[in-house]
This record gives structure tokens, sequence and C-alpha cells, in this order.
């Protein structure tokens, strides 16, 4: 039993790597009194046999079931909350495949207010950090990355049941964009994660027309029949000026354009798995000086 919990983390054995076979763990979740839990998923893969999350509201598995992977086809991405100071988390794999498994956050949080937001590559201001009944909440995303689901603004209702009215949102890093700053970063899908097989993905970068752009890439871990280009220009027909795949040292291109196209395409067949398995690539809006000749 993890007594006075009030803010960690619980991960499958081995996490980030696949877990083993013929796995039963428990976990029970105790908040200081007068407090609840709230549990944020931060990941569930699961092999498709018969391996198992369940989550429930209380100090054993007798307990009402608040969630089963079993039942559920998506993640619920405001989480579950408990009750009461308990929850019973318990992880089963059987003798099959296996997968990355699980990694949950929980927070305990005081009667009588909401629970704390969370948003994974992200950040939030409150008018009240409290959490107290009428309290606002805005969200933004950590450069790179896009809000999804959920609304920017959420507020906290129902002084008998104190709940948030919305779902906080989600930031992820995106498939393809437009992109007008004149500084920023590009990730790769899913980033730190593992990109998906089989996309194809493009992102234009547009800067003032007398600025050209800086292209600094510090990560770059792709599989052998996967490709990163970048285009000196606003579309596919640009001149290439560097097409990359496998494993990079820290490298960095400059263009002639205020504009530039980066395309990124996986094989289909193959997957890479991991986390830090992708592409990052920071770009940078410079003063161009054109040479003149003095007459």
């Amino acid at each position: 039993m993890l007594k006075n919990a009030t803010l960690g983390r619980i991960v499958s054995p081995g996490f980030p790597g696949n877990y083993s076979n013929n796995l039963t763990c428990h976990w029970v979740l105790e908040a200081p009194e007068g407090h609840r839990l709230h549990v944020h998923f931060e990941k569930v893969a699961l092999a498709e046999d018969d391996d198992r999350l369940l989550i429930k509201n209380g100090n054993n598995i007798d307990s009402p079931g608040v969630y089963d992977s079993y039942e559920v086809e998506y993640l619920p991405n405001e989480g579950v909350v408990s009750t009461g100071r308990h929850l019973f988390v318990e992880f089963t794999t059987d003798e099959a495949g296996t997968c990355t498994g699980i990694a949950i956050r929980y927070e305990a949080f005081a009667q009588g207010t909401c629970y704390k937001p969370y948003v994974k590559y992200g950040n939030f201001s409150s008018s009240d950090m409290a959490f107290g009944v009428g309290t606002v909440v805005d969200f933004c995303c950590e450069p790179g990355y896009t809000l999804e689901q959920g609304t920017i603004t959420i507020e906290c209702v129902d002084p008998e049941n104190p709940q948030w009215n919305e779902t906080e949102p989600a930031c992820r890093a995106v498939c393809s964009g437009e992109i007008t700053d004149s500084a920023g970063v590009v990730l790769s899908p899913n980033w730190p994660e593992a990109y998906d097989k089989g996309q194809d993905c493009i992102w234009g970068i547009h800067v003032e027309e007398d600025k050209r752009i800086l292209l600094d890439i510090p990560v770059l871990h792709l599989g052998k029949n996967d490709m990163l280009t970048f285009y000196d220009g606003d579309d596919l027909t640009a001149n290439i000026l560097g097409q990359y795949s496998g494993t990079l040292p820290r490298f960095k291109l400059y263009t002639s354009m205020a504009d530039v196209t980066i395309q990124f395409q996986s094989d289909p067949a193959t997957n890479i798995y991991g986390y830090n398995n992708g592409f990052v690539v920071h770009f940078f809006g410079k003063q161009h000086s054109q040479k003149r000749d003095c007459r």
C-alpha cells in the first residue's frame, strides 16, 4: 500500500521497455485524510490478448470498478477520480505477447475542490491554485506540440460535487502543419514516443521575406527505411537541402529562401519502438544580408 499518496507515478515492470509475461501486480493508493485521488493515463499499451489494467474505487479487488481495459476502446483523457481516499490498481499479463505497458500519474486533492489539472507537454494558468469552485484554468502547449481534444479553458463547477465542466486538452506532436513563427521546433509525430509506421507528414515553415531559416537538428534517430527530407522552398518541387535516414549526430542546415518544407515518411512495413526515436528540428528566422557592389 502506498500510504499518504500525494503525487506519484505507477509504471509496469520494465517500462518504457516491454513488460514480462505472467505478471500479477497490485498497487493500493491511500490519499491523506480529507483527500481524494485523481489518476491521469500517460500510457496504456497492452498486447492484444488477455493482458489487463483494472482500477477500482476502493482498497481491494472487490471494490467498484472505475476503469477496465477490457471494456474501453479509448483512454479517458480526463483520467479517473476516486470517491474516497483509496484506489486499487491491478495489472496482469498472460503467457503470450508483451508490449510497452502502463504509466499512470496520481495526485491527491482536497475534498470540496476540483483536482489539479494535468496536461502532459503543456502548461496552464489558473485563477485559483486551490482549484475551488469557480476556478478558471487556461491551457497552452510546449513548443512543437498542438492542443487537441478538450478545450483551452475549463472551469470548476458544482459546489455539491466539484468537477471540471470540460475535459482537459491533450498536447501532442502531430503529423504536418503550417508554421509562421520566427522560431520554434518541429517534432516527429508522437515525440518523445515512437512515431507510427506508414506516415507521410509535411510541415511548411514560413518567415518574413527578408529572412532565411537556420535549421538545427539535435536528434535524428530513424529506421533505415524511413526518410526525413528538407526542401529549400514552400513546396515539394523546391531544391532538396538534405535527405536523411538512420541515426546522425547533431547537424545544421541553412535555407536560401524564406520558406522551408519538411517531409517525413515512415516505412509502412516496420515500426520503431521506444522513447526518443524520431527527430527534433529547431528553426530560427535569420536576417538575410545580400552583398552589394560599391560603385
